[in-house]
């Protein structure tokens, strides 16, 4: 069974995504912020994150860059809600790193569980 790995600060978000993953079959964890999502892989690893850009502490450009260099084969998925700019805006960055996937709130179900199954299916690069 995969192992995703829900980064939001919004409890809500990661509540409903968590939902959604662990019906379609996933094991989900949950963090508020990339700083805990660094710990939490560390102990229990995950195939894949689904991150927030706009948190406190650590966000997620900093999240993603950091899961990248020190769990590479780590699939990733970026979702933002905006804030002072877009949430376009924000996903350019991430885009820009290599992910594929990124999804503007409020995020469509079948839309997420679709990239979630054709990330996890492709090999480890």
């Amino acid at each position: 069974m995969s192992r995703i790995l829900v980064i939001d600060d919004d409890s809500q978000i990661r509540k409903m995504l968590r939902k959604m993953l662990a019906t379609a079959g996933y094991a989900v964890a949950e963090a508020r912020d990339g700083a805990q999502a660094l710990d939490i892989q560390a102990r229990e690893p995950a195939d894949m994150i689904i991150t927030d850009i706009i948190m406190p502490v650590k966000g997620g450009i900093d999240t993603i860059q950091e899961f990248t260099e020190k769990y590479p084969g780590v699939k990733i998925i970026a979702m933002s809600g905006g804030g002072f700019l877009g949430a376009e805006d924000h996903l350019t960055i991430p885009q820009r790193m290599g992910v594929v996937h990124t999804f503007a709130k409020p995020l469509e179900r079948e839309k997420i569980l679709s990239a979630v199954k054709d990330l996890l299916n492709q090999p480890v690069a």
